[in-house]
């Protein structure tokens, strides 16, 4: 409960009450002699709109202030259309930090091959997690097409990307490589048998992961 000296001297307070049957809202004020007076109230589409907009106005008290004050003084209807565009405001920003939150955590658990660009030192390639800007895993190579042939095996591999973040994190980096190199072998070995293997250094260039 929020005090302050109205013009007149009286000491008021104001409060919030919630009524999710009707379903309404109002703003109160608290008289020196403890009767209680609406300044403002306002019918709400629904109970849950009517609690959400209660529990908006009870974190801040020194706003609800000002609104239970700008009723008092200017009127229930300019005081309920600031109010109503404030808490649309909030809404909007407080789903935007949702949004934000849950890309956040979306991106976080996303995990997606990456590759080295042409410039780079030695030929690589790893695992990236979507929120970040470099990969948390990698092998490098002597040359692109020893690269590639991996990559050719592990961009199919997408639903294991979870499974190979856990193993690397238990048994380190050099376990997931020879678990990778080893995947890899067994699916040319077997492509070659089924006679889908292309020739040269790369067997599984052409391979969609069958």
């Amino acid at each position: 409960m929020l005090d302050f000296v109205l013009p007149t001297g009286e000491v008021a307070g104001f409060a919030v009450t919630c009524d999710p049957d009707a379903p309404s809202i109002s703003i109160c004020r608290r008289r020196s002699d403890g009767s209680e007076e609406v300044c403002w109230t306002d019918r709400c589409g629904s109970g849950d709109d009517a609690e959400a907009l209660c529990a908006w106005l009870q974190t801040d008290e020194a706003q609800l202030r000002l609104f239970g004050r700008m009723a008092l003084r200017l009127g229930k209807e300019i005081a309920g259309r600031v109010i109503r565009a404030a808490a649309a405001d909030a809404a909007a920003e407080r789903r935007e930090m949702e949004e934000a939150e849950a890309d956040l955590e979306r991106r976080e658990s996303e995990i997606k091959l990456w590759k080295s660009g042409p410039r780079a030192t030695r030929p690589s390639l790893g695992l990236q997690r979507g929120c970040d800007q470099t990969p948390f895993w990698q092998m490098r190579f002597d040359a692109r097409w020893e690269r590639d042939r991996v990559a050719d095996w592990l961009m199919h591999q997408a639903d294991r990307y979870a499974e190979f973040v856990s193993l690397q994190m238990t048994n380190g980096s050099l376990q997931l490589e020879r678990e990778i190199l080893a995947g890899m072998r067994n699916d040319e070995a077997a492509a070659k048998r089924r006679g889908i293997a292309t020739g040269g250094r790369r067997p599984l260039r052409f391979w969609r992961g069958e």
